[in-house]
């Protein structure tokens, strides 16, 4: 009879006979006595539930049993045996067990037998032999837990290793140079994309992968470890061929062996996030201390402009008149036209400081390149050595461009001057400068960032050493640069990509380590009738009759603009002092016919003159002239209603068409430079 069995008929059948009993029992009693039903029930309900538990006790008894003997056999206890109670399916189970136990033990016995091992020894002697029959019985049960307790050691750190960032390694080098590394974790395929079998028979392939630039500084650290036996540390970098350049990290410690190897224990790790956040705060930190020098440099610049252009004017206004009175062939005039000249050009200079210092607005017009180009040569040449070789090969006959002339030179002066530090280490060199016309389809411009049409193509071209393709893409970056602390600021090719981009044009630079490099500068062509058009408006200086009144806190310039104005036939008035003339034009103001006055001046500022004139008598006139200011531009001269503006130091001929443009009413706004 099986279990389910029994318990049905030992605890089901009674419970059910008895639910039968209690219907019966009150359909039966229901007319005597209902109290006395419902006490027959709950007595035999009771009765029932006391079998079942009684029941399910003996049940969990006999397994309980069963139970504990499997605990004690699996401690060792193969003797323990369940006592039989029955024939029912616990005493079958029981009697199971004890004949498991039975077998297992004699199995054990046997198995111990058999791992017995037996030695012999013979031993030979001078007269006779005699044998000996040693017999030993070894019990490897502890060795075999130990190796298996190993494998598990094995396999946890096989885990481990697997689950760190980076190479967990061995790396040993021995004495007569050679290396291999007798452990590598997986990482080793990110790390160095070689797998940890390759690199246990030779390490080569790792150092094979390691910077040329580095590689001596990381094997210098290794052999100073192994012989001060001190910590090793190194970052280095990796080229890698498919993750490219890679910032490495390892720490090892090392250990002497017997064989006179050592043996390092260690971990490298892939610093290349953390290393390119370090460089872009650095490289920000940088940027912001050169906007600072730039911030200084730019308020140091506005000063020195200021100055120098008002002490430039009275050059320039004072030589224009000499020429004026100079007869045209005579040497004289020749000498005045080389002041003029020089004066001229300190006064481009003093813009190009300011441009630089980002205080100074650039406008284009159209330039012949081959001209500035031409000129930037003739400025390189005393600074080139005589072993560097330059070929010129200059169309003159190029269309002009739509540029700033400033920001002309200053893109032949950086590419030229780059090249010529290219090839300073060598014995000799080639310098070639190319400016050319070229007209580009629309399949030339697929690989340019331009549209289709004419450009003039400047190139200079050096035998230089060359770029790296990792450096080449970098060096339009703004302050990076490859050149020694002290000989550049990693400004100039920046700068000159801005220019160019500005203007629509684009830049191309091919180069090969140890080839040299060439610049390649598009710039968009501009119709030569409507450069001609611009250059030709300058109409003959004219004069007039007016009476105008002239404010300039500087005597000398006053002094000299008075001369130049009297003698184009104007009425002059003068003033060192803007609140005297103020004072003057509130007692005549009909008096005048325009006002000219300078901007930077003690007690009341040009514009605020202006606009005090301007309260008195609305209609009247005025020109505001300034060696730099950064709160008056000709926007903002517009703005407030003033009629003029003009840049220190002035020419007599914008200083007299920007008048006469005025008094004539056509109102027009100048920057004259």
């Amino acid at each position: 009879m099986t279990i389910r069995k029994k318990l049905f008929l030992t605890a089901g059948l009674p419970t059910l006979l008895g639910a039968i009993l209690i219907v019966t029992a009150i359909f039966f009693m229901q007319a005597v006595s209902s109290l006395i039903v419902a006490g027959l029930g709950l007595l035999l309900i009771f009765s029932s539930i006391f079998m079942t538990l009684l029941v399910v006790w003996k049940i969990n008894r006999d397994i309980h049993r069963l139970v504990q003997g499997t605990r004690k056999m699996s401690r060792g206890q193969l003797d323990h045996r369940i006592p039989v109670l029955g024939e029912d399916e616990v005493g079958i189970l029981a009697r199971a067990f004890n004949t498991m136990a039975d077998n297992l033990q004699e199995f054990v016995r046997k198995d111990r037998e058999s791992l017995a091992r037996l030695s012999a020894e013979m031993a030979q002697k001078e007269q006779f032999r005699k044998a000996f029959l040693h017999s030993i019985i070894h019990d490897i049960t502890e060795r075999k837990m130990v190796e298996k307790k190993l494998a598990e050691s094995h396999d946890l750190l096989d885990n481990l290793a697997r689950m760190v960032p980076g190479v967990i390694y061995q790396y040993r080098l021995y004495p007569d140079g050679r290396s291999v590394f007798p452990y590598a974790s997986p990482g080793m395929n990110d790390i160095y994309e070689v797998t940890p079998e390759e690199v246990q028979r030779d390490a080569d392939l790792v150092f094979g992968r390691l910077h040329p630039e580095d590689y001596d500084r990381v094997a210098e650290a290794i052999f100073e470890s192994a012989r001060t036996l001190e910590t090793f540390f190194c970052e280095f970098r990796v080229i890698l061929p498919r993750q490219g350049l890679r910032w490495r990290w390892s720490q090892a410690q090392p250990q002497q062996m017997e064989d006179g190897s050592t043996l390092w224990h260690g971990i490298i790790l892939d610093v290349t996030d953390s290393k390119r956040s370090q460089e872009e705060r650095e490289r920000l930190q940088a940027q912001l201390i050169q906007a600072q020098k730039m911030e200084a440099i730019g308020a140091l610049a506005g000063g020195i402009a200021h100055d120098f252009n008002n002490i430039l004017f009275p050059i320039i206004g004072h030589t224009e008149m000499m020429i004026d009175k100079s007869p045209e062939e005579s040497d004289f005039r020749s000498s005045l036209d080389e002041i003029l000249s020089a004066s001229i050009r300190a006064k481009e200079l003093v813009r190009q400081v300011l441009t630089f210092s980002r205080q100074s607005e650039k406008e284009p017009k159209p330039v012949k390149m081959q001209l500035i180009v031409s000129e930037v040569l003739q400025l390189v040449k005393a600074s080139i050595p005589s072993t560097i070789t330059i070929r010129q090969l200059i169309d003159k006959n190029c269309s002009m461009v739509l540029a700033d002339p400033t920001n002309v030179h200053q893109i032949a002066m950086n590419l030229i001057t780059n090249a010529y530090h290219a090839m300073e280490a060598a014995d000799n060199g080639t310098l070639t400068i190319q400016l050319s016309q070229v007209n580009l389809s629309a399949d030339d411009v697929r690989s340019f960032d331009l549209n289709p049409g004419t450009y003039v193509c400047f190139s200079v071209s050096d035998t230089g050493h060359g770029i790296e393709k990792t450096v080449l893409s970098r060096i339009f970056e703004p302050y990076f640069t490859t050149k020694p602390e002290g000989k550049g600021t990693g400004l100039g090719l920046s700068v000159v990509h801005g220019i160019v981009k500005s203007y629509h044009g684009d830049i191309r630079v091919n180069s090969e380590p140890g080839k040299g490099s060439v610049f390649h500068v598009y710039l968009p062509t501009i119709d030569s009738r409507q450069g001609e058009a611009v250059i030709m408006e300058h109409p003959p200086v004219q004069g007039g009759r007016e009476h105008i009144l002239l404010v300039d806190d500087e005597a000398p310039i006053l002094k000299m603009v008075k001369q130049m104005l009297e003698r184009l036939g104007y009425r002059i008035t003068t003033s060192t002092n803007s609140m005297e003339a103020l004072a003057a034009f509130r007692l005549s103001p009909d008096q005048f016919d325009l006002m000219v006055t300078d901007m930077t001046m003690p007690h009341m500022t040009g514009e605020k003159l202006a606009m005090e004139i301007k309260n008195i008598r609305k209609e009247i006139p005025v020109i505001v002239c300034t060696g730099f200011s950064e709160k008056m531009s000709p926007e903002k001269a517009r703005e407030l209603g003033i009629d003029g503006f003009l840049t220190k130091p002035i020419v007599k001929s914008d200083l007299a068409q920007t008048i006469r443009a005025v008094l004539d009413g056509k109102k027009k706004s100048f920057l004259m430079s």
